[in-house]
């Protein structure tokens, strides 16, 4: 009896074809996984980084237009400071800066109630101030703090930091 041409696969070909389209469909997975991480990484980035911009032109901006730093009720020269300022309009009397319990930058002007400057996914690690006015007619003071992006994982692939320092005056 004759064996007849059978058509097909043999166990070994299937076996070479699945190797073959587990391989390929391993690499896109990871191909994907890194794409999703580096996404990741980049929209922490972005969200620290328009943050720091934000800070700095508020604060700027709010210490040029002050009539004065109020030196006694700031807290210098500690990670937790606290800028007070006095402006000409009552109403934004006195004006305060500072970290809050949660790490979001606090901004009040009087009896209103509180303004964030800083996100929800963005911490205040640092709120360093000092006072540079010394001889000089005009208030002076650097600050500098740091901006930490609050991971909602563990993995330390979704973190990112910025430290920033400025100087600012008073407008007189």
């Amino acid at each position: 009896m004759r064996l007849k041409d059978k058509r097909g696969f043999t166990l070994i070909e299937t076996l070479i074809y699945i190797a073959i389209i587990g391989a390929i469909a391993v690499s896109f997975v990871a191909f994907g996984s890194s794409v999703s991480v580096a996404r990741n990484k980049t929209y922490a980035a972005q969200e620290v980084q328009s943050n720091v911009r934000f800070v700095v032109d508020t604060v700027s901006n709010l210490v040029r237009s002050a009539n004065q730093v109020t030196v006694a009720s700031s807290v210098w020269n500690d990670n937790n400071g606290k800028l007070v300022l006095t402006n000409s309009a009552p109403n934004k009397n006195p004006t305060v800066l500072d970290v809050d319990e949660n790490g979001k930058l606090r901004l009040k002007f009087g009896n209103n109630p509180p303004i964030f400057l800083t996100s929800e996914r963005v911490k205040v690690d640092r709120f360093y101030l000092e006072n540079l006015t010394g001889d000089s007619e005009r208030e002076n003071a650097r600050i500098s703090f740091s901006l930490v992006y609050r991971q909602e994982s563990s993995s330390a692939d979704f973190g990112f930091r910025q430290d920033v320092v400025f100087g600012v005056s008073v407008r007189q």
